[in-house]
């Protein structure tokens, strides 16, 4: 057996050095020194002094992880990644956190919730990206569509609108059918599924205003003339017409621009 001969308090407030038979023995936190009863003159076995330094490992352990959850929520995955990181043993690893979990510091259902309420309110994700996001952090498909099927459709809808809103002002350079085809890529990038993307394109006011739709037809096929004036008769007019549907304008447009009804012929030809 061996004796606990003098145990003194570190500079770190908490801290305490153990001396067994006059020599440094190991550190504990207060938590450990009260949990084993440690005090000068307790007689303590080898298998009860690896316990007691396993114990103090666990408790440094979970302070590092607690310190991590202190700035934000995190999955349990996130925990075992940033305790990998500061070269924690798997074994450790697990019970700081299933002793998290018992504690109600960790919980991936609650995680999710905050989660995503937390992507509602920075307003730049849709359902599929938040999955994907959370999937990184963890959680199971069939977790993450639970807690996603909960959100109220308007909620996805607003965020989407948050995106694509100021695009509307590319109104008047682009046509409005070219502009609502850049507005759905959009939406799709940022994960919103079909079902959601219509009811936000539906929502977005461009209204009916045919100046703007004009000033669109004029800037897109001033770019057409600069680039296909080199050819002539029949090429020149299929590449015109080509590029004009390709950026969203009907063939009656189209027509109208090349009859010279948006800008005269002589007035395109300075270009």
């Amino acid at each position: 057996m061996k004796q606990i001969t003098k145990i003194t308090a570190q500079r770190r407030s908490g801290r305490f050095n153990v001396f067994v038979d006059d020599e440094y023995a190991f550190a504990v936190s207060t938590n450990v020194l009260g949990e084993f009863m440690l005090a000068k003159g307790k007689e303590l076995t080898e298998a009860q002094i690896m316990v007691i330094k396993q114990a103090e490992q666990n408790a440094k352990a979970q302070e590092q992880a607690l310190s991590y959850l202190s700035y934000q929520p995190r999955s349990i995955k996130e925990i075992r990644q940033y305790m990998a990181k500061q070269e924690v043993d798997a074994e450790t690893t697990e019970v700081v956190v299933k002793r998290l979990i018992e504690l109600g510091y960790l919980d991936d259902d609650n995680f999710a919730k905050l989660f995503i309420n937390n992507a509602l309110t920075v307003g730049t994700d849709g359902p599929r990206q938040i999955m994907n996001k959370l999937r990184q952090k963890g959680l199971t498909g069939d977790q993450i569509a639970l807690h996603l099927d909960e959100v109220d459709p308007a909620d996805f809808i607003a965020t989407g609108l948050k995106i694509v809103q100021p695009m509307t002002r590319q109104f008047g350079r682009l046509s409005q059918r070219e502009l609502l085809q850049k507005m759905r890529q959009k939406l799709m990038q940022h994960g919103f599924t079909s079902e959601l993307i219509q009811p936000i394109l539906d929502a977005i006011d461009l209204g009916d205003d045919e100046e703007l739709q004009n000033d669109a037809l004029l800037t897109q096929g001033i770019k057409a003339y600069k680039k296909f004036k080199k050819y002539s008769g029949y090429e020149y007019t299929r590449r015109m017409k080509q590029y004009l549907f390709q950026h969203g304008f009907s063939s009656g447009e189209i027509d109208r621009f090349l009859n010279g009804e948006i800008i005269s012929l002589e007035e395109l030809e300075e270009y």
